[in-house]
């Protein structure tokens, strides 16, 4: 089974995303019901929802909420592109990243989410109509976001599907 460890933007952030990809639509889009989001690690694992989130619980408990800026756009390259936001640096966030890394040690994490390769981001947009048309577009109207992160998932893919889910301590 895949599984993927996010965590979930507050909802104010996530409405500003979604009011953004909306002024986008026409030359891009997402398929994707889940909210917005910065994963933290993803990996196929045998094992069951449950034993895999009582060891992750004990972790989530220990942190809050996260303040986030998202400063700018990035983009993956490839044949299917993918755009999305970046955030400014943030120690919280990378501390957060590497201990979970370590607490998953024995779980073949995939290479984008190794300590040492992973790229904190915020996806907006996985399907591109046309590419020059909607960077051009999407740098014109990005404009910094700030909020949180404040929710700790582990979740199944695909279809996504929360297992467990924690609200941060504020």
């Amino acid at each position: 089974m895949k599984f993927a460890i996010t965590l979930r933007l507050d909802c104010a952030t996530d409405r500003s995303l979604h009011e953004f990809r909306a002024q986008l639509s026409a030359s891009a889009s997402i398929h994707d019901s889940y909210s917005t989001h910065v994963t933290l690690a993803a990996f196929d694992a045998e094992v069951q929802p449950g034993d895999l989130w009582r060891g992750l619980e004990d972790f989530a408990a220990r942190w809050s909420r996260i303040p986030i800026t998202l400063s700018g756009l990035g983009i993956f390259p490839g044949v299917r592109p993918v755009v999305w936001a970046a955030p400014a640096a943030n120690y919280i966030l990378i501390k957060m990243q590497r201990e979970l890394c370590k607490l998953l040690d024995g779980i073949n994490v995939y290479d984008a989410f190794n300590e040492n390769c992973w790229i904190p981001h915020v996806t907006l947009f996985t399907k591109i109509s046309n590419f020059s048309e909607a960077i051009e577009s999407a740098s014109l109207k990005w404009r910094p976001i700030h909020g949180f992160l404040e929710k700790f998932d582990l979740i199944s893919f695909p279809p996504v599907e929360v297992k467990h889910s924690m609200l941060l301590k504020m």
